[in-house]
């Protein structure tokens, strides 16, 4: 393992040398490049964090507003189904009074 480290050690300071020397620009452009591409990247991050912040704040809102959408629903078929039973009582009624009558006709057509 000793000579696993060594190498690689001297591997990364051998390979370090060799790209400086056969860099195809001067190490002040290299710099000024990176530090160019750093930039980006952390302006690209920073775009991803903002769009992220975005869409959960959308998703809060969406699922607010679906919440809200659910109990207003929820409450108009409530009162839908309740006037429809106020309104169907009084058939009901009704169908049971002829339904009582018919069973009495019935039974007095049996007994006579």
């Amino acid at each position: 393992m000793k000579n696993f480290g060594q190498g690689l050690f001297w591997g990364v300071v051998l390979g370090g040398l060799a790209g400086l020397m056969n860099a195809p620009r001067p190490g002040y452009e290299t710099r000024r490049g990176l530090k160019q591409y750093l930039t980006m990247v952390e302006e690209d991050a920073d775009d991803m964090r903002y769009k992220v912040d975005n869409v959960r704040t959308s998703f809060k809102r969406l699922t607010q507003e679906g919440m809200d959408a659910v109990q207003d629903m929820s409450q108009d078929l409530n009162i839908a189904i309740q006037r429809f039973n106020d309104e169907a009582q009084p058939r009901i009624k009704r169908i049971d009074e002829r339904v009582n009558q018919l069973q009495d006709t019935i039974e007095n057509i049996d007994l006579s």
